[in-house]
């Protein structure tokens, strides 16, 4: 057990940090398991490049440990999925006051639009439960750093999108920018990907996905930067192809590379057999000098 070694996003826990883990549960256990995850960051002082601590990185690190048998934790505080999407429906009380009366026509007839920026303000509750309704996937929480967008019409919200971690590896992505495994790992961040977007389903406005996304790619490496104190030099995206062709990310000049492998990650790899197809959107002529460059 002295030669235990385990590497989880880019850091390595030997068998003394093993040992600090499991003291950490012990002194702390009748906290939880939220309370155990943020004084791991604290200990190991984990933190985003903006200072934040990545006590949800650390959450997911002890469900590793747990499910390899390593360590114990102390029961759930709250169910997993299922108490999180109880959650969401016990709150719709956020959406008794919203309009769902038809918008429909041309993106020239419902302008101005206006895109806000509502991760950790007042709205980023509205969006969590407009997603939760009525995206496909539903509302699950988002590691690591993120951002939420909302769009208004007249006040009234009409779209939603989020941006987050990239995926750790990806061939068709690592081809095409020409990445070596050192770069991805220290580059990584600088590539985030588009893990939502939601029309709302009472507006049907012609164009209005590839609008939308122009609007959004325009600015955000500027609120990326804003936030976490770093830009973003290229965006990424999965389309499934039983559901969707792709055509708004098509229009708005995003690059087809390739299909993922029809694999997903819940703490490890399992095979669900469900290609997505991987568009990439560069932000600047220069991504793979940025990329790949020291």
């Amino acid at each position: 057990m002295e030669n235990f070694v385990i590497v989880f996003r880019n850091r390595s826990f030997n068998y003394e940090d093993l040992e600090k883990i499991k003291q950490i549960i012990q002194t702390h256990w009748n906290r939880g398991r939220t309370y155990i995850s943020k004084v791991l960051a604290q200990q190991l002082d984990w933190r985003q490049p903006n200072g934040q601590l990545k006590d949800q990185v650390c959450r997911l690190l002890l469900l590793r440990l747990e499910e390899k048998g390593y360590i114990k934790l102390p029961p759930r505080k709250k169910s997993a999925n299922n108490e999180l999407r109880s959650y969401y429906r016990s709150r719709e009380e956020i959406l008794q006051d919203l309009s769902i009366s038809p918008i429909i026509g041309k993106v020239a007839q419902i302008q101005p639009i206006e895109l806000r920026q509502v991760r950790k303000t007042p709205q980023e509750h509205l969006w969590n439960e407009l997603v939760n309704k009525y995206h496909y996937l539903a509302h699950n929480v988002i590691v690591g750093s993120h951002l939420k967008y909302i769009a208004f019409y007249k006040e009234r919200p009409i779209a939603c999108l989020a941006w987050g971690a990239a995926i750790w590896a990806l061939q068709c992505r690592e081809q095409f920018i020409g990445w070596t495994a050192p770069q991805r790992k220290n580059k990584l961040k600088f590539v985030v990907n588009n893990n939502r977007f939601l029309i709302l389903p009472w507006v049907r406005v012609k164009n209005l996905a590839s609008h939308l996304l122009s609007l959004n790619i325009r600015r955000i490496s500027i609120d990326w930067k804003n936030i976490y104190g770093y830009p973003i030099y290229l965006l990424e995206t999965f389309v499934d192809r039983a559901k969707f062709k792709g055509t708004c990310y098509q229009a708005s000049n995003w690059i087809y590379v390739g299909q993922t492998k029809g694999y997903a990650k819940r703490i490890n790899f399992y095979y669900h057999g469900q290609l997505k197809d991987i568009y990439l959107y560069p932000l600047t002529s220069h991504f793979r000098e940025y990329l790949t460059g020291p």
